[in-house]
């Protein structure tokens, strides 16, 4: 099969069902726009990474960012590996030859508690879907798609914890409940184990998206006016940012920060090392204190500090 007709007949027909509207036009324009007039009538076997190599010069030479190349190689990547999976194709996929133009996408801004008060307070007012999602992402660090797929099986209020299953790094985890998360959950009305907590209203299906009373709210607040960067923009994704941003600023280690995130590496957990400057700051005192009064705090030699 040409790669053309597995994106037409198995790849995309199976996209428009599990993945949210932004996706799918985003994954179907730059498949027009790129993939399709190098790829779309070679064989997959025959398709190795000078094609792919093409495709990203052509995109740079175009000015389309490195995010946008990054996007366009994952594609063709998700593409080969569907075919592997559904025994089309059995090679190597040849996105592996291709080095992957890497942009610094990390967000910037996380939200201070008097905004993310004034944030929850206004949604509540207007959708409690909304706010209730929010306050999952702000307590607990949960990711949109996370707390899409939650039911009412993954929720032990006794315990405290939320087990996210199939989440983004593949495994399942564990989340930790506040106390303002297990007074939310015990009052909302609790259905069969394996029904969805979120559903979608009119289907009861498994949401794609957040509620758009979510960016509406935000723009009201007038959080991202001004904001052109995308990474200074608050989003749904910013509540996971400042859970894990508060952390730190508590004195979290970020050892920490990796467990409660659900990250595979501590490399995600880095960024946020810098917002324990204070902390760190004060560990150098406790060391200057013990060199000045010594174990049993009384004024150590001199010599020693």
């Amino acid at each position: 099969m040409t790669f053309g007709e597995i994106f037409d007949t198995r790849y995309f027909p199976q996209t428009r069902i599990e993945k949210t509207k932004e996706t799918i036009v985003r994954e179907a324009s730059l498949y027009r726009k790129w993939l399709q007039p190098v790829l779309s009538a070679l064989p997959l076997k025959s398709i190795s990474p000078i094609h792919l190599e093409k495709i990203k010069s052509q995109m740079r030479s175009a000015g389309l960012s490195a995010r946008s190349q990054e996007y366009a190689l994952a594609l063709a990547r998700q593409i080969f590996n569907h075919a592997r999976r559904h025994n089309i194709f059995r090679g190597d996929n040849p996105v592996l030859g291709v080095k992957i133009p890497r942009a610094d996408n990390a967000r910037l801004r996380f939200l201070t508690p008097d905004e993310a008060a004034v944030l929850l307070e206004k949604l509540q007012e207007i959708d409690q879907t909304a706010y209730e999602m929010a306050l999952l992402g702000l307590h607990m660090g949960l990711r949109a798609s996370e707390i899409f797929k939650l039911r009412w099986n993954d929720i032990d209020i006794d315990l405290g914890t939320v087990t996210i299953k199939d989440s983004k790094s593949g495994s399942t985890g564990f989340a930790y409940m506040t106390n303002t998360i297990r007074n939310m959950l015990s009052r909302k009305d609790i259905g069969a184990p394996d029904d969805l907590i979120f559903p979608m209203p009119l289907t009861g299906g498994i949401r794609r998206e957040v509620p758009r009373t979510f960016k509406q709210t935000v723009d009201a607040l007038g959080f991202n006016a001004g904001k052109v960067d995308r990474r200074d923009k608050i989003v749904f994704h910013t509540l996971r940012h400042s859970f894990a941003s508060w952390l730190v600023q508590g004195g979290e280690s970020i050892y920490t920060v990796k467990d409660r995130l659900r990250h595979k590496t501590l490399n995600m957990a880095v960024r946020y090392a810098h917002l324990g400057l204070e902390n760190q700051k004060k560990t150098a005192g406790v060391i200057e204190s013990f060199f000045r009064t010594g174990w049993n705090g009384k004024e150590a030699n001199k010599k020693t500090g």
